[in-house]
């Protein structure tokens, strides 16, 4: 059986473009899937792609308190979900 790679820098199990892919090639190839979050789908090998957030992050230090908190809150979570993958 040929082989397919499907890359994408989004999470595999909600992004209706790769599932599309993947459901489509699914029959006739053995696929592999490399993304932020492994897909859902049986029969499909999972690579998980690791991002590395290196800097320090202090540029909205700046900016308005109720920006900084927002900003501080989607990072943090941000970091939070990566941690997992």
């Amino acid at each position: 059986m040929k082989k397919v790679l499907i890359l994408s820098y989004s999470d595999l199990s909600t992004d209706p473009r790769v599932i599309r892919q993947i459901n489509a090639l699914n029959n006739h190839y053995s696929i592999t899937a490399s993304g932020l979050n492994p897909s859902d789908i049986e029969d499909v090998k999972n690579i998980p792609i690791k991002l590395k957030v290196n800097k320090e992050i202090n540029f909205h230090l700046d900016y308005p308190l109720p920006v900084r908190k927002a900003f501080s809150f989607f990072i943090k979570n941000y970091l939070r979900t990566e941690k997992k993958i």
